[in-house]
């Protein structure tokens, strides 16, 4: 009976959804759609959306510095 309780509650912890924890500031992020500012990052192992603190154009693929948040937005600058 004990086996079964412990089972239920592993399954239940497994089953929670995690929180997407915030990237630090600065940290690293790569461009997932073109930023026009806006667009979407990889930061951290989760896909945010984000935008171009300068409103400048960044490529898919480009390496980004993310500088910043505004609500659940990411602000971030293009390497340079």
């Amino acid at each position: 009976m004990v086996y079964l309780d412990l089972l239920g509650k592993f399954l239940l912890a497994r089953t929670r959804k995690r929180r997407p924890r915030l990237p630090a500031v600065p940290s690293s992020a790569i461009v997932n759609t073109d930023l026009n500012p806006n667009g979407s990052v990889l930061a951290g192992g989760e896909l945010w959306n984000a935008e171009e603190l300068n409103g400048n154009s960044v490529p898919r693929e480009a390496t980004v510095t993310i500088v910043g948040f505004r609500n659940h937005l990411l602000l971030v600058e293009e390497r340079s």
